[in-house]
């Protein structure tokens, strides 16, 4: 069979491979330049109808909007169900509890995590990208029961053989594919990974069996949409899905009697008994899915080689506590997947590509550290050390969210708001002298705007966010004006920078209420309030924003020069 030319081959369909896909076809569109050719593959013949992953984080949901879907917020919520707070039960009468609510999160349109079974995450990708990609003629967009057998790269590209698995006519065949880039997205057990005589998969496996359970939770007293940690002695963990569907989590000991696949009634004695929740936590009735894992802490040494690029399980395993996991991974194919487009069409040098890795793989380590220690906590079994987890568990919640700053520290770490490469990016940067909350590589904050329309002879201000301004798939340069700053002078500033890079977009931002007079096109900022948010003031400034929302360059719009230079 003659060899297929592709430009990218993403290997794996499930939500970091799906978000690749989509990013690579929506960056696409709407720069209307060159096709970038890609196939998206997956070795099982059908999705799983089974969620290990269950959490939607808020930067996560926040990158998702970006691409501009129609309602995307309420469509996510119908496939789920919103997190209000966390109790922490260590005794029968000591408990800690947190209100999200009360975080401090005022920069986000989500404030709240989104807890969603990873069948309708991918679900919602999945339908996105076909939406995106036009339906392609009946032929479906993953290509399902068709394996990677090898992979080898060399200085141009990679060779992947394919072959066809499952009990088709098909079964067995064949065929050669030539790309410029492979993408493993395939797991734990990556053929990409694997294939790089550079790369090596380094750290440790649990001893526990960690078991999981979504069933309907009746005649419970316990609010389903909060999280449950309960413990006493060992660790039970409640999750509300939806509706009625909670999620148990446990974890057998090392060399524990029970071991395979657990039964409901294994999981109503936890909560009953093992976890002394007592008989009123509710009975568990028609289990969705049960099963049995092992978990893992590992973190790939490099995310590229050469050819060769892993993204999320195939680059990061942990514990599921914390819930970033899968998070992690549609961020690496975010990250990924705007710099291949970049470079695909000419836009970037190729060396660009080699900021994931110097980007996203020092998150990765921090997001294994973390999730180390929380682990570590919870799977304590000897019964010394689960007594002094009674006495000083109390104690961590004023330590984590005692003021408001602290609050507002551990919302944005678990949320992963706080997510920075800051320090690890080349390609970030910020203005000589310029000092503020908000720096290169930081998150570009979110803020309420004020936009004024004429209609029928008459004009109406509405609110906006300054994040759907500046969403979609490309860099744009946000200028603030402060109190001096002219409607000119913003222009001349803009011009400079579009001179040099003209695929840039420009969002112009004057402080004043709502009456004061800003100029057609510019949006008011009440307050000053996210000029403030981005250190700027009552000082003319701009901030660089590319196209995952990540801070490019922040500076007074006296450091023009700084700006234009680092564009290249």
């Amino acid at each position: 069979m003659e060899t297929e030319e592709l430009d990218v081959l993403i290997i794996g369909a499930g939500p970091t491979g799906l978000t690749l896909a989509l990013e690579l076809a929506l960056q696409q569109h709407g720069h209307q330049g060159k096709r970038v050719k890609f196939r998206i593959i997956d070795r099982e013949p059908e999705r799983s109808p089974y969620s290990r992953a269950l959490v939607l984080q808020p930067r996560t949901l926040e990158l998702l909007a970006r691409y501009g879907f129609d309602n995307f917020l309420t469509r996510m919520l119908d496939r789920g169900k919103a997190v209000t707070g966390m109790t922490w039960t260590f005794t029968p009468t000591r408990e800690a509890r947190f209100q999200f609510s009360d975080m401090g999160s005022d920069d986000t349109e989500f404030p709240l995590s989104l807890n969603v079974s990873q069948t309708e995450t991918e679900r919602f990708l999945l339908s996105s990208l076909e939406k995106e990609l036009g339906g392609d003629g009946g032929v479906p967009v993953v290509e399902r029961g068709v394996e990677a057998e090898s992979v080898a790269q060399d200085a141009d590209g990679a060779t992947v053989t394919l072959v066809k698995t499952g009990g088709g006519d098909d079964a067995g065949a064949r065929e050669t594919v030539r790309c410029k880039y492979v993408i493993g997205a395939d797991g734990a057990r990556s053929i990409v990974r694997k294939a790089s005589t550079s790369i090596t998969f380094d750290g440790k496996t649990y001893p526990h069996d960690f078991i999981i359970c979504d069933a309907y939770l009746y005649d419970t007293y316990l609010p389903l949409d909060r999280i449950q940690i309960n413990m006493q002695g060992h660790f039970v963990g409640i999750f509300p899905v939806g509706g009625d569907v909670v999620r148990v989590a446990s974890m057998r000991d090392p060399g524990a009697e029970l071991t395979g696949v657990p039964t409901l009634e294994e999981f109503q004695q936890i909560l009953s008994n093992r976890g002394r929740c007592g008989p009123a936590v509710g009975r568990l009735h028609d289990p969705i899915w049960m099963t049995n894992f092992r978990t893992h802490c590992r973190c790939a040494s490099r995310y590229r080689d050469g050819r060769l690029f892993i993204a999320g399980d195939a680059a990061h395993i942990h514990s599921p506590v914390g819930g970033q996991g899968m998070n992690a991974g549609l961020q690496d194919a975010i990250n990924l997947g705007w710099k291949l487009s970049a470079v695909l069409r000419g836009a970037a040098h190729e060396s660009l590509l080699d900021t994931y890795e110097e980007e996203r793989r020092p998150i990765g380590l921090d997001l294994l550290r973390t999730t180390d220690n929380m682990f570590q906590f919870f799977a304590i079994t000897n019964r010394f050390l689960i007594w002094l987890r009674a006495l000083v568990g109390p104690w961590l919640p004023p330590l984590l969210v005692g003021t408001r700053a602290r609050r507002r520290r551990f919302f944005k770490w678990i949320t992963m708001l706080s997510v920075s490469y800051r320090g690890n990016s080349s390609i970030v940067a910020t203005a000589t002298g310029f000092k503020g909350p908000v720096m290169g590589g930081d998150r570009a904050p979110d803020g309420k705007l004020l936009v004024s329309t004429a209609a029928d002879a008459a004009e109406t201000t509405t609110t906006t966010n300054l994040h759907h301004l500046i969403a979609g798939v490309r860099h744009h340069l946000v200028l603030f004006a402060g109190e001096t700053a002219t409607e000119d002078d913003l222009i001349q500033f803009a011009a400079k920078v579009v001179a040099r890079e003209n695929e840039i977009q420009v969002v112009m931002i004057f402080s004043g209420d709502e009456g004061s007079l800003v100029p057609k096109n510019a949006y008011r900022d009440p307050g000053s309030v996210v000029h403030k948010r981005y250190g700027l003031g009552s000082k003319p400034g701009y901030v660089l924003v590319r196209p995952d929302q990540y801070v490019a360059h922040i500076g007074h719009l006296s450091s023009v020069e700084e700006l234009v230079a680092s564009l290249g």
